[in-house]
């Protein structure tokens, strides 16, 4: 069952229960109507939001650039505007990332990663962040990406854009404990990303607001389902989330991440590649649950941090490719070695955890046997964080985009939830604040809930669902 309560109040700050923050509340750029339609298009794969749909369907196995409709463009306007407002209070800091993809030898994944490396330029100005790639070609062969300009392009300082290419079969466990100490050392986060996923709808300058503001030692976007129809992620809550009567989720803390997108700090990577070292290399599985179990640990010890986070206003658009399980040089099905890859914690894995948190100055006393607890329960049950009696989740919610639905994001509440620590983004009483620009925070347990697909409702519906919102906070 799920415990949360309603704590961003931001429509009535004279009232006792409300939220204080130093930064105004951010600007709505999308009435609810707007927004509803956007979000409702985002979780049928972009429906709505490309302007020739049925070019758009008949094309969805290869890579094609799609021209927006108006109502699509408003998404990243809204994007843009929600950058702006969090990036007030974030560090200014330039941040390097290794972009790292196991790629098939097919001209739509090379096209599809091109594009990626442009959206990613377009939506950092301002920032010099520097985005350079490593690269497994598990096809053995690079015909059609030996003419590609990735390899003779060069980020804003001069450096080359791909720093590491290799060609041959493996698995994405596999490459990833092959990527060397002397790479990714130089790298403030190490993004793994497959690569059938779309950057369309995503924008980094939103995103790196909330990675320079919150500080996760891992984070993911939320997934968009293909165009048509098809998985999004297999993990119902990192899919995309809708509005609620309270507003619009821009990020959220989570019971777990998974292996398609995740952005892990340097901080923690030498710890989950001893773990990865050590087992069969073959599955992903579990995998994630081992980084999770890191992530709980320093936020459990008071060590100043946050849960794992989804940027759930920063969405990737899964195509559903999966190449590299499929086709013959990746020879990965998901099953093979997964009980192995679920093994207990050894006392090497667990020094180099514990050398991992002390490198951001947190000195766990969490035993092995503890940790091992930890770790297996994630792994056994999947989602259990944010479980009632483990922890409590935020959620940053955008309190200006209030009326697109009429269910809360917070239906019940645990009774920490109503305490001013919670208000300011603290999940016991010595934690520290955690904040996001002018949005509001609200506390849940359990899983996070995911409000339903509505119709549109007529701008008059609207304003009355939004009247009868306020009359019931104020009753």
């Amino acid at each position: 069952m799920l415990h949360v309560l309603p704590v961003v109040l931001a429509a009535f700050p004279t009232l006792t229960c409300a939220l204080h923050h130093a930064t105004s509340a951010l600007p709505a750029q999308l009435d609810a109507e707007d927004l509803q339609a956007v979000l409702d298009g985002l979780q049928r794969g972009g429906k709505g939001l490309i302007a020739d749909e049925a070019y758009a369907f008949k094309e969805k196995d290869v890579w094609h650039p799609y021209e927006l409709t108006s109502i699509g463009r408003k998404w990243g306007e809204y994007q843009a505007s929600l950058a702006r407002g969090i990036s007030d209070g974030s560090g200014k800091k330039h941040l390097k990332v290794l972009v790292v993809s196991a790629v098939a030898d097919t001209l739509r994944e090379r096209q599809l990663l091109e594009d990626s490396v442009q959206r990613l330029a377009a939506t950092s100005s301002g920032h010099d962040d520097i985005f350079q790639w490593a690269l497994f070609h598990h096809d053995k062969t690079t015909e059609n990406w030996d003419n590609s300009t990735l390899f003779t392009k060069t980020t804003g300082t001069g450096e080359k854009l791909v720093v590491f290419d290799r060609k041959g079969a493996g698995c994405k466990l596999q490459n990833w404990g092959a990527l060397p100490e002397e790479l990714t050392s130089k790298y403030d986060f190490i993004w793994m990303m497959d690569s059938d996923l779309r950057l369309d709808f995503f924008r980094w300058d939103l995103y790196r607001a909330v990675l320079t503001t919150l500080n996760p030692l891992v984070s993911q976007p939320s997934v968009l389902p293909p165009f048509g129809g098809g998985q999004s992620s297999a993990i119902k809550s990192l899919t995309i989330h809708s509005s609620c009567s309270d507003g619009f989720p821009v990020a959220m803390e989570l019971p777990r991440t998974e292996v398609q997108a995740p952005v892990i700090s340097t901080k923690i990577w030498p710890a989950i590649r001893t773990r990865i070292r050590n087992g069969p290399g073959t599955t992903d599985w579990f995998t994630d649950s081992f980084w999770d179990a890191i992530v709980q640990t320093a936020k459990d010890f008071n060590c100043g941090q946050v849960g794992p986070v989804m940027v759930n206003a920063a969405p990737v658009w899964h195509q559903s490719w999966k190449t590299l399980s499929k086709k013959g040089g990746g020879k990965c099905p998901p099953w093979k070695g997964a009980g192995a890859n679920r093994r207990d914690i050894s006392s090497e894995e667990y020094e180099a955890v514990k050398a991992a948190l002390l490198s951001i100055g947190c000195q766990s006393n969490m035993s092995q046997t503890l940790f091992n607890f930890l770790f297996s329960e994630q792994a056994h049950e999947g989602q259990r964080l944010c479980r009632p009696g483990v922890s409590m989740c935020r959620k940053w919610i955008d309190g200006s985009a209030k009326g697109a639905s009429p269910h809360t994001c917070f239906p019940q509440a645990p009774e920490f939830a109503r305490t001013e620590f919670a208000k300011r983004g603290m999940v016991t009483a010595d934690d520290t604040e955690h904040l996001l620009g002018g949005l509001q925070v609200g506390i849940y347990q359990g899983l996070p809930e995911k409000t339903k697909r509505l119709r549109p409702l007529s701008r008059m519906r609207q304003r009355m669902q939004r009247w009868q919102n306020a009359t019931e906070r104020l009753g």
